[in-house]
Order: C-alpha cells, then structure tokens, then sequence
C-alpha cells in the first residue's frame, strides 16, 4: 500500500484545532444514509418501531439496545433522525465487523464525534491513515516496553496508596482518576504535569459526554449555534488540544530526547524515515490520555465495586499479588501480570459486565453479510 510522502524531520504545528477539522481526505467516501424510502426491495431485519424512538434512545441507550437485543435477537433494525440503524450483538457478527469484514465499513457516527476532541489518532483514524499510525507505534508497546512501563505503575501505584489507612472510607472514583491520570503523565510525558490535571480531567470529562450524548446523525449542525451544551464541547475539545499542543511543541523546541512514550514517538520512523508530524503526535496523545485515564480508572472503580461484594476473592488476590511482586526485576514482568490467573479473570468478568467502551458504531462501505444476514450499503 502507497502512502503519501511525508517530510522525515518534525516542526511546531500551528493548525486548526480538531473541532473544525475536516474529515481528511485519504478516507474512504461516506456512503449516502439509507432512508425509510431507500429500502423498497431489501430484506431489512425486523427491530422497534415507534414515533418515540429516538426519544427512547436518546434518554438511555444501554437500555434501549438491551432491549433490542432481548425482543429481537442478535440482529435487529431500527431509525434515529430518519436513518436505518443495524445491530450487531453476536460475537461472530462482532468478529466479522471488526476483523474478518473490517474492511467493508468506516467508522460510525460516535468517531465522527469522538474525532473533534482526539483528532485523526489510533482510535478514530481510517484507513489508510490508520495502517500508518499503527506500524509507527508498535514499538512503543513492545513486551519489553511494557515491562519499564509496568513497573513504574506500581511504583506510582504505592505511592498513591501510602497514605490510605486501615478503616479509612475512600472515594474510590475520584482515587482511581487520579491515580491512573498520574501514570498516563509519566508514563507518556516523563514529567510531572500536575499544574494541567484538572483542566484535562474537567474537559476530558465534558467532551465524553458530549460525545456520548451527541451522537445522533444531524446533531453536528448544533455544533456552532450559540447552545451553551454545545459550545461547552468544543470549548472542552480545544482545551484539550491546546495542553497537547502545548506539551509536544515545549518538547519538540527543547531538543530534549527522553526514554518516555513521547520521546518513543517522537523518534519512531519507518524504513524511508517518515516521522509522525507534530500534529499527529499531539492526537495520539490526547488519544493515549483518554484510553489510559478516563475508560482505565472506570474498570478499575467497577472491580473495586464488584470485589466490596465478593469480598471472598481478596485474600486469592493478595497471595497472588505476592507471587507476581516477588519478580518485579524481571525483564518479562509484563507478561508474569498478564498471566496471573484470578486477576486476570477477575478483569475479564468485570470487563464483560461493565465494559468502558460499549458501544462501536460503524457505516456499511459496501453490500455485506454480517452473520448470515444481509447488510445493505450505507446502514449504520
């Protein structure tokens, strides 16, 4: 696969902040939504029907796909703001949509959203960007890697929990925010950047909901309309891009070269020495500080929360925590973490039953069959 030559050496961005970004143009084409009028001929799934539908959605959408799901099965239709939505619940269907069939869809209508505040970075980006980003980040995630990493994890994790007593009443939400936004900080900027915690924690928070909230097709058009809802997300947006920016520039015009995941990306570069530019590095950032810090200290409040009520697994968890610790100095000590057996099934259950991220939306690029049922071009 070609891709468009970039220059090898990295200079301070000014550009427009992601907000008002356009969609980039080595994308796929948004294929045209499929309206109720479109579908005169095609073999749609059955699903709820209901002049309040969207209402419905709209007021609480865990529970409104639940239902689906129940009523209707793995597969199931619907319309919000006049356009077909398709459920995919199984996990072949899952598969199929994400791996085996990735390339038959782009990214749906919570990315477009998710794209004002991250920018084009790993977790919103489409291809052919994305096939770029992800080959010039791999090795910043290198077993070895991880292994440095983890270990300043739990260095901070000790730290953090010092001043915690026996009986004291802890607010585990707020610790855990906390906690893992100062692991992203080192871990990702190598130094201490206390002075922007609430500012990114505040916007972070306001720009989840926003997305959350927003997603809807023809909601963006509210986007700059003097709505305080709406001007607080992308105030929160560029707020966030303005630290990012911010960071990586201070450490681009410093020359200063460091052992973090930001002097990783900084120096990463392919065969024909293409660099990410300043611009992509202050997205994947923001992208790095959302998945490590808002969605991580969310699971780790609900295993808090699922363990007050099966206290019989702490002491399990203790005796094992004691057996990974003991080879803290191994060189493969991430892989010791992610092979012990009680926690790592703990993580997985409650993964499963409250999973940060719950909802993927995606749009059809082409005819598909997802699970032995037919996926016309253009349905959410």
């Amino acid at each position: 696969m070609a891709f468009k030559t970039r220059k090898p050496y990295l200079e301070a961005m000014v550009d427009l902040a992601p907000f008002q970004s356009p969609r980039p143009d080595e994308y796929a084409p948004m294929p045209k939504p499929l309206k109720r009028r479109d579908l005169k001929g095609l073999n749609i799934p059955d699903g709820p029907r209901s002049p309040l539908l969207t209402l419905r959605f709209q007021k609480d959408t865990p529970a409104f796909l639940i239902n689906a799901k129940a009523e209707y099965g793995d597969c199931s239709s619907f319309f919000l703001a006049g356009q077909l939505f398709i459920t995919a619940f199984s996990p072949e269907m899952v598969n199929e949509v994400t791996v085996s069939k990735q390339g038959s869809f782009i990214k749906g209508v919570g990315f477009d959203r998710m794209r004002k505040v991250l920018g084009s970075g790993l977790l919103t980006n489409e291809e052919p960007i994305h096939l770029r980003h992800r080959r010039l980040m791999q090795s910043p995630f290198h077993i070895s890697k991880i292994s440095t990493y983890a270990q300043t994890m739990l260095g901070l994790t000790r730290k953090h929990i010092s001043n915690w007593r026996d009986g004291q009443v802890v607010a585990i939400g707020p610790e855990m925010m906390s906690l893992t936004f100062d692991i992203v900080a080192d871990i990702l900027f190598g130094t201490d950047i206390s002075a922007d915690t609430k500012r990114v924690q505040d916007s972070m928070h306001i720009a989840i909901d926003r997305i959350e909230r927003t997603m809807l097709p023809g909601l963006d058009r509210l986007d700059n309309l003097p709505i305080p809802y709406f001007r607080k997300f992308e105030k929160a947006a560029n707020e966030l891009h303005d630290v990012a920016t911010r960071i990586v520039n201070e450490r681009i015009a410093s020359g200063v070269k460091r052992d973090d995941l930001m002097g990783v990306l900084l120096e990463a570069q392919t065969v024909d020495g293409e660099k990410l530019s300043a611009r992509e590095i202050s997205d994947e950032t923001l992208t790095l500080i959302l998945s490590g810090h808002e969605t991580t200290a969310n699971v780790l409040t609900w295993i808090f929360s699922y363990l007050s009520q099966n206290p019989k697994y702490w002491d399990g968890l203790a005796k094992e925590a004691d057996e990974v610790f003991a080879r803290e100095g191994d060189e493969d000590f991430a892989r010791v973490i992610l092979a012990a057996p009680l926690s790592g099934a703990i993580f997985s259950e409650v993964l499963r039953l409250a999973p940060p991220v719950w909802i993927s939306p995606r749009r059809a690029l082409e005819d598909v069959t997802l699970g032995g049922r037919e996926i016309p071009k253009g349905a959410h």
